[in-house]
C-alpha cells in the first residue's frame, strides 16, 4: 500500500524495513499483512456483502497457495478437506478445481462467479456443491483458510527450507515494490 510515508508490505511496515532473512520476522510480517489487509476486512464486510468478502478470501487463497509453493486447488484441499472430493456435477474434477474455475477464474476473468456459483452466509460449510451450483460461505471458508495459513507460518518459523522458499517468493513477487520503496526517500 503506497502512502505519503512510503510503500507498505503490511500496516506499519515498509518494504525497505521488511526482514525476510529472519524467519520469525518474515512470519510475523506475513501474519500482519494477512490479518489486517485480508482477514479483518473480509470479516468486517461479510454481513453487508458476502460477495465482496468472498472476493477478498479468494484473492488471499490465490496468494497463499503461491507462497506455499502449491497450486491453488492443492492448497485449498489442505484447508477444506471435502474439496478433494469429486464434483458431483459429473465434470470429472475435484471440488477444489471447480472452485478455481468457477470462483477464482470467474472473478479474475469475468468479474463474476461462473456456472451459477455464489457466495452465501447461509451455507453451514465452507463450500459445497448444492444441486448444480457451487456455494461458498466466505466466513467459514476464511476460518479454514486461517488454520491452513497458520501451518504455512509455522513452517516458515520452524523449517529453514520453507523459510528460504517463501523468502525467495516474497522477493520475486514484490521485487518492484522493494525497489519503489527504496527510491521513495
Amino acid at each position: 500500500m503506497r502512502t505519503p510515508d512510503g510503500l507498505f508490505f503490511a500496516p506499519g511496515l515498509r518494504f525497505k524495513d521488511l526482514d525476510i532473512q529472519d524467519s520469525n520476522a518474515l512470519a510475523n510480517s506475513l501474519t500482519a499483512r494477512a490479518e489486517k489487509w485480508f482477514f479483518d476486512p473480509a470479516k468486517l464486510i461479510a454481513n453487508s456483502s458476502p460477495f465482496a468478502s468472498g472476493v477478498i478470501v479468494v484473492c488471499f487463497i490465490d496468494s497463499a497457495a503461491k507462497f506455499s509453493g502449491m497450486k491453488m486447488p492443492e492448497w485449498l484441499c489442505e484447508a477444506v478437506t471435502n474439496c478433494a472430493k469429486r464434483d458431483p456435477r459429473g465434470n470429472n474434477r475435484t471440488i477444489a478445481v471447480s472452485f478455481k474455475e468457477d470462483v477464482r477464474n470467474g472473478l479474475v476473468h469475468h468479474s463474476r462467479l461462473n456456472r451459477g456459483a455464489e457466495f452465501s452466509l447461509d451455507l453451514e460449510k465452507p463450500l459445497e456443491v448444492v444441486g448444480s451450483v457451487l456455494i461458498v460461505n466466505p466466513l467459514l471458508l476464511l476460518d479454514a483458510v486461517e488454520v491452513r495459513w497458520q501451518r504455512t507460518l509455522d513452517g516458515i518459523r520452524s523449517n529453514s527450507e520453507t523459510h528460504q522458499r517463501v523468502a525467495k517468493e516474497v522477493q520475486r513477487v514484490f521485487k518492484v515494490d522493494f525497489q519503489a520503496d527504496e527510491a521513495w526517500e
